[in-house]
């Protein structure tokens, strides 16, 4: 063999008579050109690996050869008994293997392939290609087990003139798309081979699948390649045909796809894979079997060129995905619709028609003729569908994103059908996004294509929405970073407010004294009290600073929290701070009765502060109402009970509510009303803003009934994992009984309550309960059996995830 690290040409050049050249896998740019010389064997899909050289199995798809600007990949030229074997050859100048005066060679195992672009430059002056695969001159020898695909008008699989002797074509797939494409040709009256066996040929209608160069006659029925036709082939027979959708070249939205059947027998039962796909879709049949039920076992039919299938014509629907979307085809004008691979045992005359399914293609309805000679397969090929999107905007200087990438519009793209596209309107320094065509207002939007679309984002001056600072001649510069509940930076050209609050100004907005557009790297001028004037109208040595930010987009301000740095006011100062919008817990609720809970480190109440018993270090909100608690679903619920230390407490939107409070720790019975505006799952969410509360906090129980909220992300299930929605980044912990959920108030509660939307659940401590699961979002009674001071925690060292 060669010697390891020579390059291609290197190891040809040093070749000797009976050398066996082991070529490395991988992409070569080099011709292999063999000339002058006997009996070299060149294989591919070799690796050479500390010192030994390794092939598992012969992979063309591991060696490629694609010579740049020569007349072919392989040129074998007066190199009798040359082996070539376990390549892919790709042709760009015309042909792919070129073999002159060569006798005894072999060719086994290889793809070989010549693209469209290589095709259509290969014309000679009558318009025609003259593209091959294999070209065979003054040669003898074996063609077996190759994958031949070409693509172009004219194309030929194999060119055979001027044989030597005999030339065995056994086992190949030719597979041809373009026009006028011929599978074997021969050239002149000394071009007829010895042996013709197992060859499968994929063409359309009009492919030539034979010319014969003694007679002249071509053959386009697959019959005549096991028939009488071929007389002066000595051996022939075995060969079978597809028939494939007139070509056209794919559009640039797609890619050329050709699904090849391997030709080796991967399964070992005697009978190649691409014949057993052929005629019985798959290979499920192991050989012993009689799938026609003739008397002749499969394996045999192979061995004696004959059909082991008792179909005339089989349908085959392409791509996979068309077939799963529901392809189909009927012979009665759509009255029995069959699947993918189904087949017609009687022979006859038969018009093809094919389903339509959304966003495809449908192949055009055809006649043909299923004779008795033979099994006619056709393929018939579905195409997706693609659709042009159109941006544009109008107004000011707001540019658009488009699936994440700013975008110079006006902007046409193409898009296969259903592909979403999502698009984004970026807001400029005062210019403000105003909506979408069709008087969209959400930003960014989804836009699913089905059709071709115009789509223009209207932008317009910005009038902002916090009201302005004064100006003074003293300020502070603030900078930093400002992130959303996502831990991303907030949308470019979101507004940006300092507020001031001192000890004695108390007011529950403070004194706006800055104002700026967010971007990255902003800063913030943040202006100082006007000394002339008796009124305060910014900022003095001392005063805290907080920010709100509001996005236009989504019509929401936002009161941030600061996550690092200074936020003290001090005149002339240069300062860094880093803020981020409060946590936001966003509760699905189902139209009817709802046991919910919240878990922000919040007691919203309504006048005085609530007596009753609260977890740990829990924040104190006062509210104008309950109504401003749960404004997020404002119109969509009708009745709120609560249940603490004084007894039930209710709110059903009229003054004679008596509930003051909702805070985290507890839970809160809700109906929301059957016309409610609920999404395609059935919800609407209750969004509640403030600090996470960790699992790990004690809630406080009293003796009797409790109804109790959940703290942490945990969710604790039994069994299937529960087919429920819960507030954002749920962690699954699977558990043993549901009992381990309420491992910290074992032997001290009796009996728990819950709901939700497929009814009622308890836990009696019995086997006979029903309740399988616990986590964040939902409430639950529990009956306190021992005295008041009981703690329940949800994230408890005792529950263990398995």
């Amino acid at each position: 063999g060669a010697s390891p690290g020579l390059s291609l040409g290197d190891a040809l050049q040093n070749a000797t008579p009976g050398s066996v050249i082991r070529v490395a896998r991988g992409f070569y740019t080099e011709p292999l050109t063999l000339t002058n010389i006997d009996g070299v064997t060149i294989e591919g899909g070799w690796t050479h690996t500390e010192g030994k050289w390794l092939r598992d199995k012969a992979d063309p798809n591991t060696t490629v050869i694609m010579a740049m600007n020569a007349p072919s990949a392989v040129l074998l030229k007066n190199a009798p008994r040359t082996e070539v074997q376990g390549f892919t050859l790709v042709g760009t100048g015309g042909s792919a293997m070129n073999i002159e005066n060569s006798s005894g060679i072999k060719i086994s195992g290889n793809i070989i392939h010549i693209p469209l672009e290589t095709a259509s430059s290969a014309r000679d002056s009558s318009g025609k290609t003259g593209a091959a695969g294999i070209k065979i001159a003054g040669t003898d020898g074996e063609i077996v087990k190759n994958r031949i695909h070409l693509i172009g008008d004219s194309v030929c699989g194999i060119v055979l003139s001027e044989l030597t002797g005999d030339v065995r074509i056994e086992n190949n797939i030719v597979y041809l798309q373009g026009n006028a494409s011929e599978g074997i040709a021969e050239i002149g009256e000394k071009a007829t081979p010895g042996t013709l066996l197992n060859n499968e040929f994929y063409g359309d209608a009009d492919m030539i699948l034979y010319r014969d160069g003694n007679s002249g006659k071509i053959m386009m029925n697959c019959s005549q390649l096991n028939d009488k036709s071929l007389a002066d082939i000595a051996k022939r027979g075995g060969n079978f045909c597809n028939r494939l959708d007139m070509y056209a070249p794919c559009p640039p939205i797609c890619a050329e796809v050709v699904t090849i059947p391997p030709i080796d027998d991967t399964d070992s039962d005697s009978m190649p894979d691409n014949w057993e796909i052929y005629y019985f879709n798959s290979l499920l049949q192991d050989g012993t079997g009689d799938y026609d039920n003739d008397g002749t076992k499969d394996s045999d039919e192979y061995l004696n060129l004959t059909s082991p299938a008792d179909w005339k014509l089989k349908i085959t629907l392409r791509p996979g995905d068309a077939a799963d979307k529901g392809a189909q085809w009927s012979i009665d004008g759509g009255a029995t619709w069959r699947r993918s691979g189904d087949s017609i045992s009687d022979a006859g005359e038969y018009t093809l028609s094919f389903k339509e399914i959304p966003g495809w293609t449908a192949p055009e309805t055809r006649s043909l003729t299923a004779e008795n000679n033979q099994n006619l397969s056709v393929i018939a090929a579905y195409t997706l569908n693609s659709y042009t999107l159109n941006v544009s905007k109008s107004g000011c200087t707001g540019e658009i994103k488009i699936n994440g990438e700013i975008q110079t519009v006006p902007w046409d793209g193409k898009f296969i059908w259903g592909e979403q596209v999502t698009l984004e309107a970026v807001q400029g320094t005062d210019c403000a996004f105003a909506q979408w065509t069709g008087g969209i207002i959400t930003n960014p939007i989804a836009v699913t294509m089905d059709s071709d679309k115009t789509i223009k984002a209207a932008f317009a001056e910005a009038v902002p929405y916090f009201p302005a600072p004064r100006v003074t001649s003293v300020y502070m510069t603030l900078s930093g970073r400002i992130f959303d509940a996502s831990d991303q930076h907030i949308s470019d050209g979101d507004e940006v407010a300092a507020y001031i609050m001192s000890d004695t100004d108390k007011a529950a907005n403070g004194l706006i004294a800055g104002w700026a557009r967010y971007a990255a790297g902003y800063s913030l001028k943040i202006f100082g009290d006007d000394p002339a004037t008796p009124e305060k109208d910014g900022a003095v040595e001392g005063d805290t600073i907080f920010l709100k930010t509001y996005n236009a987009a989504r019509k929401r301000e936002y009161a941030l929290t600061l996550i690092s740095g200074d936020n003290v006011w001090k005149n002339s100062a240069l300062k860094t701070a880093d803020w981020k919008y409060p946590f936001l817990e966003s509760i699905p609720l189902h139209t009817g009765w709802n046991i919910i809970s919240f878990g922000v480190n919040k007691c919203f109440y309504v006048g005085k502060k609530p007596a009753c018993p609260m977890i740990e270090g829990i924040e104190y909100e006062a509210v104008g109402s309950i109504a401003e608690i749960l404004s997020s679903i404002e119109g969509q619920y009708s009745y709120v009970r609560g249940f603490d230390c004084t007894g039930t407490k209710i709110y059903n939107l009229s003054r004679w509510s008596d509930m003051t409070y909702m805070a985290a720790g507890y839970g809160y019975e809700i109906k929301v009303n059957d016309d409610a505006d609920v999404d395609e799952k059935g919800l609407i969410y209750l969004e509640m803003k403030g600090e996470s509360v960790s699992g790990d906090k004690a809630i406080p129980l009293q003796k009797g009934w409790n109804l109790v909220g959940y703290l942490g992300k945990k969710v604790f299930y039994t069994g299937d994992m529960p087919e429920v929605i819960y507030p954002k980044d749920p962690v699954m912990c699977r558990i043993t009984n549901i009992a381990d959920a309420f491992c910290s108030i074992a032997d001290q509660y009796s009996y728990i309550k819950a709901f939700d939307k497929t009814g009622a659940k308890f836990y009696n401590l019995s086997q006979w309960s029903n309740l399988k699961y616990a986590g964040p979002g939902y409430g639950y009674w529990i009956r306190v059996t021992d005295r008041d001071g009981v703690n329940l925690v949800w994230d408890s060292s005792c529950a263990k995830c398995g």
